[in-house]
């Protein structure tokens, strides 16, 4: 998983146009490939039957072939004067996205979730032109670039597309939380629920556990097994599919615009792009739920399990310290976070500053409530109430299917 969370660092916007109605429903990987492997080989025949040598060789689903074919057909392209670049553009996909599969496929079946989402992104673009394309950086760089010609000069088409770049970057920080419960062992997600600060902000209800484990069902087979979740707006008489954006786990958005819809002055572009921020407002729902429930059984329950052991063996003042050094970090994790977002010194030093004083007042507690033996009883009874925590957020994380 470790490529999904290196592809996030990045997201990529494109908008393509297609004379073609692809439905809704997106194939399995297997048919995908051999969908993506007709569309090359028709490609090499075709559009740069001139330039492959060998078009005859190879057989389509021979990917490696392909490759090879492509590779051929690029250097020849070169070599010409004049040559149409949106050709060049296409046939160094192909020969990138054949490397790629030669990749997924020497890893064997079942594929990876990555190979998943890969397959599903190449299957998606096959060779259709990317009319308009943003990559976002996380460091802050934004490239955008437009394909010559008329159709990436409509405003409505840059609307759209800016449309869809803001929705990918609201996304990305929920689906970076949802990638990290889904893909991440029990033990790490548990340590990141209890010593994330961010874990402590106000937490939204978390509702019927039934509700939000059909919540992460329907994520996890949408983004993952499927490779990306489709956002679709037919025409109002339902004579095909308008509009239909698919949102990638790795933050990537495709959006496949029907032709015949360019000329038109339709409402369908505002429809369409309402659509996909709901979509993006679900998932964003569904993590911060996934993150109220975790936290608050990694979190509160170790202390209450604590705090009853302390008590019922006489040292109730080790509870009531415990507890103090409870509301010392909470404290400390909140001004750290509200102050950072205007100087990050100063939040370090309130962070320090809380969890020092809270850390003195609870030491200071014990010691006159009868000395620090309470202190040690109450860290020993934590032992047991972290145990019985870890074995709840393993169960949470089981019937909540965060797993792939």
């Amino acid at each position: 998983m470790k490529r999904l969370f290196e592809d996030l660092l990045t997201i990529e916007v494109d908008i393509v146009l297609e004379e073609r109605d692809r439905g809704d429903e997106a194939p399995d990987a297997d048919r995908a490939l051999l969908e993506i492997a007709r569309a090359y080989d028709g490609y090499l025949r075709n559009e740069a039957a001139d330039l492959d040598a060998r078009r005859g060789a190879g057989d389509p689903g021979a990917f490696a072939a392909l490759r090879e074919r492509a590779m051929r057909a690029e250097a020849a392209h070169r070599r010409l004067r004049g040559a149409d670049r949106g050709q060049a553009v296409i046939l160094q996909r192909i020969h990138r996205n054949c490397d790629q599969i030669v990749g997924a496929l020497s890893r064997g079946r079942p594929f990876a979730a990555e190979d998943v989402v890969r397959i599903r992104k190449i299957w998606e673009i096959g060779v259709d032109v990317i009319v308009l394309q943003t990559v976002v950086q996380l460091d802050g760089d934004v490239v955008t670039r437009v394909s010559p010609g008329g159709p990436a000069r409509l405003p409505a088409l840059h609307e759209l597309h800016q449309a869809n770049v803001r929705a990918a970057v609201e996304c990305w920080q929920a689906l970076f939380a949802l990638l990290a419960h889904v893909t991440a062992g029990t033990v790490r997600s548990y340590l990141a629920v209890v010593i994330s600060s961010r874990r402590w902000h106000r937490k939204p209800t978390v509702g019927d556990l039934r509700t939000l484990a059909a919540a992460c069902a329907e994520l996890r087979d949408e983004l993952f097994r499927r490779g990306g979740a489709s956002v679709t707006t037919t025409y109002p008489a339902g004579a095909g599919t308008a509009i239909r954006t698919v949102i990638q786990p790795d933050g990537d958005l495709v959006c496949h615009v029907d032709c015949d819809l360019l000329p038109q002055d339709s409402a369908l572009w505002g429809v369409h792009t309402a659509a996909v921020r709901e979509f993006t407002a679900k998932v964003a729902g569904t993590v911060r739920r996934i993150d109220a429930l975790l936290s608050r059984a990694g979190v509160a329950l170790p202390v209450a399990i604590a705090s009853v052991v302390a008590i019922g063996t006489g040292r109730a003042w080790g509870a009531v310290a415990g507890f103090a050094f409870s509301v010392a970090a909470v404290g400390a994790a909140n001004i750290r976070d509200a102050v950072l977002t205007t100087d990050p010194d100063r939040g370090l030093l309130a962070r320090w500053s809380a969890l020092t004083i809270g850390c003195l007042s609870a030491g200071l507690l014990g010691v006159r409530a009868g000395g620090l033996f309470d202190l040690l009883v109450f860290a020993l009874s934590l032992v047991p109430g972290l145990l019985v925590s870890w074995g709840l957020h393993w169960a949470l994380r089981r019937y909540l299917g965060l797993r792939l």
